[in-house]
């Protein structure tokens, strides 16, 4: 099947959006594969496979760095308690959060921002 340099394009351009979407959207609670797909008018088979094309990851390996970034990083320079950043990173249940953080890290999230206190260490 031969495609125009602008059908390619295109292609990538919609692939792009697609993760863009899911960048953009991770901290909403309820981001899921089915939601973006819908967005789209794409299958969940198809978008899944697009966002393992782009990100070498699943679509819930991306979801969840996306939202452990933006943790780490609100625990470093935020105010905010462990309970509002797992709000605000998409998590209804502080638990989940809690439990996915330190698999992740390694450490609580409270280990962590008090880690991250007493190195005076620099967000990455």
């Amino acid at each position: 099947a031969f495609r125009t340099e602008r059908e390619e394009q295109s292609r990538a351009d919609r692939r792009k959006q697609i993760v863009d979407r899911v960048r953009d959207g991770a901290s909403e609670p309820d981001m899921c594969a089915q939601k973006v797909a819908d967005e789209f008018g794409l299958s969940e088979r198809y978008l899944y496979d697009i966002v393992r094309g782009e990100c070498g990851m699943s679509f819930s390996e991306y979801l969840t760095q996306l939202r452990m970034q933006k943790a780490k990083e609100l625990l470093y320079t935020s105010t905010m308690t462990v309970n509002e950043i797992s709000a605000a990173c998409g998590y209804d249940v502080p638990s989940t959060f809690y439990r996915l953080f330190k698999k992740y890290y390694g450490v609580s999230p409270k280990q962590y921002a008090e880690n991250r206190a007493e190195s005076g260490e620099d967000a990455e």
